[in-house]
Order: structure tokens, then C-alpha cells, then sequence
């Protein structure tokens, strides 16, 4: 089993931060559609940045699935 590098470990970890972020000014209450939608965009960069850690700068975007060992696709 492959062990993550440090640098992986603290974008994880930063990455983690802002997601907690995200999720506290979503718990806020009622928010302007404009402001759910900025939300969004937040969470697929975290997202991104997160696969991107693990996988490298060159990796597929979060979206794209993950292909297991026995072919079948994660996500």
C-alpha cells in the first residue's frame, strides 16, 4: 500500500478546513440562490483540489469517476 506524502496530507488537510468552512455557512439558515450557487462552486473546487491532491495536478476532474481494480466506477 502506497503511503500519501506530506505535501498530499497538508492540502488534505487544508482542503478540509475550507469544506468545514462551507459547511458552517451552510447550516446558517436561508440563503439567496445566488449565494447556494456560490456554495456550490466552493465545494467542486474543494472537491478538485482533494482529487488532486491524491491523484496528482493532472488528474480528471472530482466528477469524473474512479476506476476500481475489478472495473466497476466509484464516485
Amino acid at each position: 500500500m502506497a503511503q500519501l506524502h506530506s505535501d498530499t496530507l497538508a492540502e488534505l488537510q487544508r482542503a478540509s478546513g475550507d469544506l468545514d468552512q462551507v459547511i458552517g455557512e451552510m447550516q446558517l439558515g436561508t440563503r439567496s440562490q445566488a449565494h447556494v450557487e456560490t456554495l456550490e462552486e466552493q465545494v467542486q473546487a474543494i472537491a478538485t483540489r482533494m482529487v488532486q491532491a491524491v491523484r496528482g495536478r493532472n488528474a480528471r476532474p472530482s466528477a469524473a469517476p474512479i476506476r476500481h481494480r475489478d472495473g466497476k466506477a466509484w464516485f
